[in-house]
């Protein structure tokens, strides 16, 4: 088939790609490389079925242009971060919102037959309970998950009116090498790699839901080719694991002699989000219906991507906005 992946060059969108050409298709990706990076398909550049096209999924003409013939659009492109667009959350609702709203009107105007879009589990917001399955309240705690909602229901209109099968994915905690700065456990391999403790925000006791990016990467395309109704799915591991057990296992993978720092900012202070979630995990039992695969253990997929930022991490600071510093969460 032929396939565009908006976002095809970031962190998820360059493993989704790589999966897509491997069995065979013809990929169009489409990135502006504002965070992604044209390194990060360097294993795949050679590769007569890619295409690629430096563009912002803004750009609604060229974007109608791009997608003619293609049979699937993987949406991944987005704005991805919180703090910083708390100040202008208005780039949120233009990314977000105007660019799936773009994204699925190319698609009607080509008559694309599937988009698939990367949403998140933010929508739900603190869960009322645990595990989160999809049928959860829509409560998000900030601008972000807000955005991806209104990505969502633009989604559910274009299917019921245009007859466009669109599949949602409702991503957990995705980590694994090629990762953007930010996130804690980047945070914590980043002091780890300088010999420093990593810094754990109190109670420690906050739990996450973690997927490697190759499961997310090889479930997002199985999802998109397989013959599926327009239908919502968490994508995550179905498993929890605290903020302090994370940094241990860290510290264990990394050999070295630390312990974990308990720190207490107030939020927006040291990188800390307002309205921080206590809890992540998501049910997945909906996910596993369709695909039941193994997927990569936490420790193992984590020490790869230790072992990765030995190499890379200079690519965990290309976007870090120094106000952050050594404590963003």
């Amino acid at each position: 088939m032929k396939i565009l992946v908006t976002g095809g060059a970031g962190f998820i969108g360059s493993y989704l790609t790589e999966y897509l050409l491997g069995k065979g298709h013809e990929v169009i990706v489409w990135d502006d490389l504002s965070t992604g990076r044209q390194d990060n398909l360097k294993n795949v550049y050679s590769n007569k079925n890619l295409q690629m096209i430096k563009e912002n999924i803004l750009n609604y003409y060229t974007l109608e242009s791009g997608s003619k013939g293609c049979d699937i659009i993987f949406h991944l492109a987005a704005q991805l971060e919180i703090l910083e667009m708390m100040d202008d959350p208005s780039i949120d609702l233009t990314v977000n919102g105007q660019g799936t709203l773009n994204v699925l009107e190319a698609a009607k105007t080509n008559k694309v037959k599937k988009v698939v879009f990367a949403s998140t589990c933010g929508v739900y917001g603190e869960p009322k309970y645990i595990p989160v399955d999809e049928k959860h309240v829509l409560e998000p705690q900030w601008h972000y998950g807000a955005s991806k909602i209104l990505g969502e229901k633009y989604c559910g209109v274009y299917s019921k009116l245009y007859n466009i099968q669109t599949i949602i994915l409702r991503y957990g905690y995705i980590y694994g090498p090629r990762e953007w700065f930010g996130r804690v456990h980047t945070r914590f391999i980043n002091r780890i790699l300088d010999n420093k403790n990593p810094l754990v925000f109190v109670p420690g006791t906050q739990t996450r839901d973690f997927l490697n990016v190759i499961d997310c990467a090889r479930i997002t395309a199985e999802l998109g080719l397989r013959c599926i109704p327009s239908s919502i799915f968490n994508v995550s591991s179905g498993n929890k694991i605290t903020i302090s057990k994370l940094a241990k296992l860290l510290i264990e993978i990394s050999n070295k002699d630390l312990e974990i720092k308990m720190i207490n900012p107030e939020p927006y202070k040291m990188g800390r989000k307002p309205c921080e979630l206590k809890h992540v995990q998501l049910d997945i039992n909906k996910l596993k219906h369709y695909i039941d695969d193994q997927i990569i253990d936490l420790y193992d997929g984590l020490v790869s991507e230790y072992e990765w930022a030995k190499k890379y991490r200079h690519i965990y600071w290309r976007n870090a906005d120094e106000k952050y510093n050594d404590f963003m969460y």
